[in-house]
């Protein structure tokens, strides 16, 4: 579990750092406490045994009807880095964007439109 969200965490973090303006220190901040809460989340949800289940509770989604993850949301608030909502300043990830954690190996899902 823990390589994978390290994954995903890096991968957000460089496609943020891409297209906005946030110090170094905040976006280290915003990866640990990403880290921190995806896996608090995660605990009981992750079943090496079954990968398939519990695939929908750990996707990340932000689009037109979904603007704020929750996860996102309050790995921004305890790191200071601003979510946005016009902009998408973290989600600037695009206007249809679903991650998916997955358990299965090689087998990362991101979709962005």
């Amino acid at each position: 579990m823990k390589s994978e969200i390290a994954a995903v965490v890096s991968f957000l973090k460089r496609l943020v750092k891409l297209k906005n303006k946030v110090e170094v220190e905040k976006m280290d901040l915003f990866a640990e406490r990403l880290t921190v809460v995806l896996q608090e989340k995660f605990e009981g949800h992750w079943v090496p045994e079954k990968p398939s289940k519990g695939q929908a509770y750990r996707c990340i989604r932000v689009n037109a009807f979904h603007k704020y993850d929750p996860e996102l949301l309050r790995a921004c608030r305890e790191s200071g880095v601003h979510y946005g909502t016009k902009t998408h300043n973290y989600s600037s990830l695009c206007t249809e964007s679903r991650i998916l954690i997955s358990q299965l190996p090689h087998f990362p899902l991101i979709r962005m439109r």
